[in-house]
């Protein structure tokens, strides 16, 4: 499946190349929606895996040393003692400042934790690579995949990812990944992380591991929930409305306050004759924010699947509008930054937003 990287241009599509002009991701299978990365067959191990993706590199560090006047020559430079910059061995780019108790993750680890998963209970490695330079490395694997409705199927996955620039510690996800437009959702944490490590403890791969195990129960609650939203039928109205109240919070609130009823369908109703308004040009509605029509013309056939049994129409149809917006639709500075929001960030909870809105409409 095929994606246009809305905003993207050419030289940010290559903001992945390493200096060797070799990207640093790999991928297993189909060509992913980025089409960067270097292709490796079915059933490839953990070492191809890091020597594809370019992440056999070390991450070293060294004391900060710095001047404090003009001109000072080498011998009169000034030592921090209890700050590090970290660095790429290979390259030697700086990737961030930390302090002397930091406990790197080195980016092979995070392929590496997937080892005895892949042997001992089936994983299949999927995706690794490296984003803004080295500062923020991930590996992903499938863990099994169900159907929703009919044809529309999704996949469990679980994600590993680490950074050196002190922007976050070492995470495990469970993933979720529909087949059919490879729109991403964090199943079943409230966007949280199932497991974390924080940099001033050591990564316990076994730990970790046990933690991330629990896969499967998540994935069950996910297929759930995805198959209720297939479920639920949602009008045009009704849909703008919750995008709407998705998108802008705290203007609904401020008016779901003023309305002073109790009847829950009235409030809807109230909001969706608003929204309606809105649509229409009245001069006193609220100008929409971005996104706000491009979901809507999702929902309404113009997403990837949109048109498929259990999609159309419904709840599951609306949630995967909202969450084709974040992860291709959206203007994104490079596509670091477009797969790091598709996992994390102000996109991640975008779509765990989306998700108890329609679970509470389907309820």
């Amino acid at each position: 499946m095929e994606f246009t990287l809305a905003g993207l241009t050419t030289e940010d599509c290559h903001q992945l190349v390493a200096i060797n002009g070799t990207t640093e991701m790999a991928f297993v299978g189909e060509t992913p929606w980025h089409h960067l990365g270097q292709q490796l067959p079915a059933g490839c191990t953990v070492a191809q895996m890091i020597e594809a993706a370019h992440m056999g590199w070390k991450i070293k560090r060294s004391r900060i040393r710095f001047a404090a006047q003009h001109g000072a020559q080498p011998s009169q430079l000034h030592t921090i003692t209890d700050q590090h910059v970290l660095f790429r061995e290979d390259t030697k780019q700086p990737l961030g400042i930390v302090s002397d108790g930091y406990r790197i993750v080195q980016p092979a680890q995070v392929i590496e934790f997937f080892d005895n998963l892949v042997r001992s209970q089936g994983y299949e490695l999927c995706t690794a690579g490296v984003l803004f330079g080295g500062k923020k490395f991930w590996a992903l694997a499938k863990v099994a995949e169900g159907a929703v409705v009919g044809k529309d199927r999704i996949g469990a996955y679980v994600l590993l990812t680490s950074s050196c620039d002190g922007s976050s510690a070492t995470e495990g996800r469970f993933t979720a990944i529909r087949v059919v437009c490879n729109n991403t959702f964090t199943m079943a944490t409230g966007g949280q992380a199932a497991a974390k490590i924080t940099h001033r403890s050591r990564f316990n791969v076994a730990q970790m591991q046990q933690r991330m195990g629990l896969v499967q129960d998540s994935f069950a609650a996910y297929l759930e929930d995805a198959r209720r939203l297939a479920a639920q039928r949602i009008s045009d109205r009704d849909a703008a409305a919750i995008v709407r109240k998705l998108l802008r919070p705290t203007e609904v609130a401020a008016e779901e306050a003023k309305l002073e009823v109790a009847d829950a369908a009235a409030v809807l109703a109230r909001i969706s004759g608003n929204a309606t308004a809105m649509q229409a040009g009245d001069d006193k509605a609220t100008r929409a924010p971005k996104g706000e029509a491009e979901i809507l013309a999702l929902f309404r056939g113009h997403g990837h699947g949109a048109q498929m049994a259990g999609s159309a129409g419904t709840a599951w149809g609306l949630l995967n509008a909202v969450t084709e917006y974040v992860d291709h639709k959206a203007q994104a500075k490079s596509i670091d930054h477009r797969v790091d929001r598709a996992f994390f960030g102000s996109g991640d909870e975008l779509k765990q937003s989306a998700m108890e809105l329609l679970k509470a409409v389907a309820a």
